[in-house]
């Protein structure tokens, strides 16, 4: 599934906040109004030393958001794979980061683990009924209970899998239903053991943007009905 940005510990905010810490744990007012300190980064991201607010809207109580990178059969995650992913794009890790930051990411345990740490400046959910608790993040038991841990603070929850969750988000009869798809196109033929759900009708394409990258492609897509 898709996840990914910067592992090695560059963007953190500081300010006295530990290395790690996701920042969207402080009081929502603090948090909207607060600029963050940004720390040189020298990964593959080509992030900069900048001053940047976290991504601000109106959140709608029943907005559900997924995002996700798919490949050709499907494909969205590999065992063992560059933040278990069976691809290494820049460019759409960028994508997710200016997508997400800000707001409430939910995802399973094996995605955080892929990932192998908190994501600075979101709140990060990590659905587990074992209780462990993952450091910089808050264990759920169950992914309508993210949903509704988000909305309670006001927060705009986003989905970033791995494909199970996925699974449950976009079933007929879940109790909160995806509003919005941000879905990246991988036209790659590629390894994977992990598979996105065949989408249904009710989900129309509102923006389709063809990335500087070969075969990508950002689309988004909203439910209708």
């Amino acid at each position: 599934m898709l996840l990914g940005e910067c592992t090695g510990g560059h963007g953190i905010a500081t300010g006295g906040l530990e290395r790690g810490l996701c920042t969207n744990q402080l009081p929502g007012a603090r948090q909207r109004a607060r600029r963050w300190r940004v720390r040189p980064c020298v990964c593959e991201l080509g992030m900069r030393s900048t001053t940047e607010r976290p991504l601000t809207s109106t959140i709608d109580d029943a907005a559900v958001e997924l995002i996700v990178a798919v490949a050709q059969e499907r494909v969205i995650g590999l065992e063992g794979g560059h933040l278990g992913l069976p691809w290494h794009i820049p460019e759409d890790l960028k994508h997710f980061k200016k997508r997400t930051l800000g707001h409430t990411l939910i995802m399973g345990r094996k995605t955080h683990e892929a990932i192998g740490r908190a994501l600075p400046r979101r709140r990060n959910l990590v659905l587990t009924r074992s209780g462990h608790v993952f450091e910089g993040c808050e264990s759920i038991a169950s992914l309508s209970e993210a949903i509704e841990t988000a909305h309670a603070s006001g927060e705009r929850p986003i989905i970033a899998g791995g494909a199970s969750v996925y699974k449950k988000a976009l079933a007929t009869n879940a109790p909160y239903p995806v509003t919005t798809i941000h879905l990246t196109e991988v036209d790659r033929a590629v390894a994977g053991d992990a598979f996105f759900p065949t989408l249904g009708p009710e989900f129309k394409v509102v923006e389709r943007r063809a990335g500087k990258s070969e075969g990508i492609t950002f689309v988004t897509l909203v439910r209708v009905n």
